[in-house]
C-alpha cells in the first residue's frame, strides 16, 4: 500500500513518493514479503527527471534498484503510474482521490 504523498510548499505540485509492501502468509507453504519503493527526483544540473525503484525482499538486503532518467516531468510520471497500476492494480489518480482498492494477489 502507498506510505507517503506529499504536496510542496512552495509550487503545490505533487511529490510521487511511495512504498509498497506485498504480504502472503501462505505462499506455497511459505511466507512471502516483498516491498516495492519508488520516487521521482529531478535533476536540476542535467534538466532530467528520474524514477527511482527500488524492490526486493523484505530482509534480503537491499534488494535491486534501477534509475531510469526521463526529459520532461510528464515522462516520468507516465511511467510512474504504469509501474503503480502493474503493481497495485489500481491508478494513481485513484489513489490520489482515495479510491484505492486492494487487489488480490497485488
Amino acid at each position: 500500500l502507498p506510505v507517503k504523498e506529499e504536496l510542496s510548499e512552495g509550487d503545490k505540485e505533487l511529490y510521487y513518493d511511495l512504498v509498497m509492501a506485498k504480504v502472503e502468509l501462505n505462499h506455497y507453504g511459505y511466507s512471502e514479503n516483498k516491498y516495492y519503493k519508488m520516487q521521482i527526483v529531478q535533476d536540476p544540473s542535467k534538466d532530467l527527471f528520474v524514477l527511482v525503484t527500488n524492490w526486493g525482499r523484505v530482509g534480503d538486503g537491499g534488494g535491486q534498484k534501477q534509475e531510469t532518467p526521463f526529459g520532461s516531468r510528464s515522462e516520468a510520471v507516465t511511467e510512474f503510474g504504469k509501474i503503480f497500476k502493474s503493481k497495485s492494480g489500481n491508478k494513481w489518480e485513484d489513489y490520489e482521490a482515495s479510491a484505492f482498492k486492494p487487489q488480490l494477489g497485488k
